[in-house]
């Protein structure tokens, strides 16, 4: 049976600035880095299919993802350190990818994937 596509949608719920690197405290910093190897593993294993985040005032970020069930889309959403931290919330939708550009990785004109969390 195929897996089911889910998305979870990142808010800020707490004193943390995502579009103001200079006030971020050290454990902003160490929950970022954990949240990053977090979604870089689910990546890697093939359970994410793409992240990204909005830049404006209010920004959100956005996880689209592959899952057996709800329960087990949950738990990935719930196992962010993001929202372990209280640093964001998450709300759980389920999802269907319609239309998807494919990048060809061997032209060096075709759009490429940023590693970075900025």
């Amino acid at each position: 049976m195929p897996k089911s596509q889910y998305i979870y949608v990142l808010k800020i719920s707490s004193d943390f600035d995502p579009m103001n690197a200079e006030s971020w405290t050290d454990e902003h910093r160490r929950t970022l880095d954990r949240h990053f190897t977090y979604l870089r593993a689910l990546t890697d294993d093939g359970t994410m299919i793409f992240v990204g985040r909005s830049i404006e005032p209010d920004p959100f970020a956005i996880a689209v993802f592959e899952a057996d069930s709800e329960a087990e889309a949950l738990t990935i959403m719930e196992g962010d350190p993001v929202i372990t931290s209280g640093m964001m919330r998450g709300t759980l939708h389920p999802f269907r990818i319609v239309l998807a550009r494919v990048d060809d990785e061997d032209d060096p004109e075709s759009p490429k994937s940023d590693s970075g969390i900025h």
